[in-house]
């Protein structure tokens, strides 16, 4: 094949640009969300809530949630976050623990892929210490 010059019009050309450009700036919000504040007695379906100071069990079924300063918050959709929080899991998975009140127990983080201010951590440690 020979290009014979036709090519895209720039108005084409254009829009492709805009969307790309829009794509890359929708995936970087994404990125960067803004967990939205929730009351403790209500759960979390959508997920991206924000907890602080919950006295009783707050849960985040959707995940991506942050928890800050809770007593027995929950995560079952996995990728929260724990800060300062007591007797917190994450059955979802791939949630970080920030500074636990209360010490880890086997099973907090069912799901596996957790981590400890910052190290990965073992999700299991039946018959081991742990922090």
């Amino acid at each position: 094949g020979r290009c014979t010059g036709g090519g895209l019009s720039p108005a084409l050309v254009l829009a492709m640009a805009l969307l790309c450009a829009l794509g890359v700036f929708l995936g970087a919000e994404a990125a960067q969300r803004v967990p939205r504040p929730q009351t403790c007695d209500k759960p979390c379906k959508g997920g991206n809530c924000l907890f602080e100071g919950c006295e009783e069990a707050a849960t985040c079924a959707g995940g991506l949630c942050t928890f800050r300063r809770c007593a027995s918050p929950s995560c079952d959709g996995g990728a929260c976050t724990f800060h300062e929080c007591a007797d917190a899991t994450c059955d979802g998975g791939g949630c970080k623990f920030f500074d636990p009140q209360t010490t880890l127990v086997d099973g907090y983080c069912n799901g596996g892929g957790c981590s400890l201010n910052g190290k990965q951590w073992k999700s299991r440690f039946q018959n081991e210490l742990s922090y």
